[in-house]
């Protein structure tokens, strides 16, 4: 009974220190070294795994630990193999006591755990098909392992299973996360010209974790040159806590152009315009500005410069015509009056009228005419009997 109780002792100094709650793998019952064993069963729950250590009563040596998820179905009894699976996680030679981890399992993954201390790969063998909980529920685990040793850092290799045999002894923790991780990310700038570029800063209050940015990076700070508005994300993890994830919006703003078309008169030059003094016309590109997003901008002037004309019109009208109004000028007489218009481009145009002036003439016809010949059509007016007409 003592023993009982001294043995006792020892697996809550082992273990009962922890925060983290282990999964249950029985005691041990026998070891043996040289290859690599553990167990695999089939997840009830979606769960994670925290923490891995292979218990130190076979060994006391540095841990090596694999853990796969099997991708279709259990592996196979000896002496079959597979290689169907993928490796979640690998720890080789660990000296501490739990290896920290961070392994999503969703319920139905069929999960292998290997692990072994020492060079040698030394096991702690426990009960075979040993029962445990995860998440309140009974799982089975049963032996399996590979004919290999991966101290020298191996991946699992040819998995076998040996049902009715010893599992190899690895402990897995949950339930590790005391203080879950956070995460922020500052910017120099939120908002930036097309072909700037700012610094993004993730920090995090948790210590001992890693990050991870959606462009692949996995410094804390990264500088960043979108040339188009982008949305940036860092992953914070802490072994045994889930990620804390956080993102930033860099907006990304363009230089422009400002187009103006103008014309003006060319009595009107030199035209003055954004500093720029001009004489011809043409396309003018005015010193660059800075528009309201901070963002150069550079204005282009398209201009076109119109003629200011003189023109002069010689006009004759009959003296019964006068008075004569020509462009609101008013003539009494023969003579040349001046008066200033606007072209239809806008500019102005000085026209004169040389206006000559006709006197009205008089003049009187006698004829003689035989009766018989009445009547009598003269200029469009007809005559039935002598007289006068106008």
């Amino acid at each position: 009974m003592k023993t009982i109780k001294f043995f006792i002792c020892i697996l809550l100094i082992s273990y009962g220190v922890n925060s983290q709650t282990p999964i249950p793998v029985g005691n041990q019952i026998t070891s043996f070294s040289s290859m690599v064993r553990g167990y695999y069963f089939t997840s009830p729950v979606n769960f994670t795994i925290c923490g891995l250590e292979v218990p130190p009563d076979a060994n006391t040596g540095a841990q090596t630990v694999r853990v796969v998820r099997f991708n279709s179905s259990a592996p196979p009894n000896w002496p079959g193999t597979t290689n169907n699976f993928t490796q979640l996680f690998a720890q080789t030679n660990f000296t501490g006591t739990i290896i920290p981890c961070n392994i999503s399992v969703s319920a139905g993954d069929i999960i292998g755990v290997y692990g072994a201390r020492g060079g040698n790969c030394t096991n702690s063998y426990g009960s075979p098909g040993y029962v445990t909980n995860i998440g309140g529920n009974n799982v089975t685990l049963r032996r399996s392992g590979m004919q290999y040793c991966p101290t020298n850092g191996m991946n699992m290799q040819n998995i076998w299973a040996e049902p009715n045999y010893y599992i190899g002894r690895v402990i897995m923790y949950t339930n590790c996360c005391n203080n879950p991780p956070n995460v922020s990310i500052s910017s120099t700038f939120t908002s930036i010209c097309n072909g700037s570029s700012t610094t993004l800063n993730a920090t995090s209050s948790t210590s001992g974790g890693t990050y991870s940015w959606s462009n692949g990076s996995t410094n804390s700070s990264i500088n960043v040159s979108p040339t188009s508005t982008t949305t940036y994300s860092v992953t914070y993890t802490v072994p045994g806590c889930p990620p804390a994830t956080t993102s930033i919006t860099i907006n990304v703003n363009y230089s422009s152009s400002s187009t103006t078309n103008l014309a003006v008169c060319d009595d009107q030059l030199p035209y003055t315009w954004n500093g720029l003094s001009i004489n011809s016309s043409g396309i003018h590109t005015g010193p660059t500005l800075t528009n309201h997003l901070g963002c150069d901008s550079i204005p282009i002037l398209f201009l076109t410069i119109n003629q200011a004309s003189t023109s002069s019109l010689n006009l004759t009208i009959c003296d019964d015509q006068l008075p004569y109004t020509w462009n609101g000028l008013t003539f009494n007489a023969a003579g040349s009056q001046t008066t200033t218009l606007t072209s239809a481009a806008g500019c102005d145009s000085v026209a004169t009228l040389n206006l000559s002036v006709t006197p009205t003439v008089t003049s009187t016809t006698n004829i003689t005419i035989c009766d018989d010949q009445l009547p009598y059509t003269w200029n469009g007016l007809t005559f039935s009997a002598a007289g006068s007409q106008t």
